[in-house]
């Protein structure tokens, strides 16, 4: 989940450049390991209209971390669609009241839905 604290304040793209920089430093650490790179959560809507992180940042870098994974033949799993409610926005019930960090609760249903993407 590399990018979550810098995205507010840099590029997705800038961002998925150092996660290629970095994967590739850890590929040559530990060269058979097999990387799965998740996509960073969202926002609430209230968070967005105050702070400067927001969906159309967070869901145009988990785009570009989707196409690295998949140009590196690497894993994918997107943890942030399955937290968000029916507006695109991270769901009050998984937000705190920053809107911006996560409850417990997010926490298990992103590990079942991982669980459930390395059963398949």
């Amino acid at each position: 989940m590399l990018g979550s604290n810098e995205i507010g304040y840099v590029a997705g793209s800038k961002i998925a450049a150092e996660m290629d920089t970095f994967i590739d430093a850890l590929k040559k650490v530990v060269p058979n390991s097999e990387i799965i790179i998740l996509a960073i959560t969202g926002v609430t809507a209230e968070h967005e209209k105050t702070k400067i992180e927001n969906m159309a940042n967070i869901n145009e870098y988990n785009s570009l971390l989707k196409k690295l994974a998949q140009e590196k033949n690497h894993g994918f799993i997107d943890v942030c669609s399955v937290l968000l409610d029916s507006t695109g926005y991270l769901s009050a019930q998984y937000a705190e009241k920053d809107g911006l960090h996560l409850k417990s609760g997010a926490f298990k249903v992103m590990l079942n839905h991982i669980q459930n993407q390395l059963i398949q």
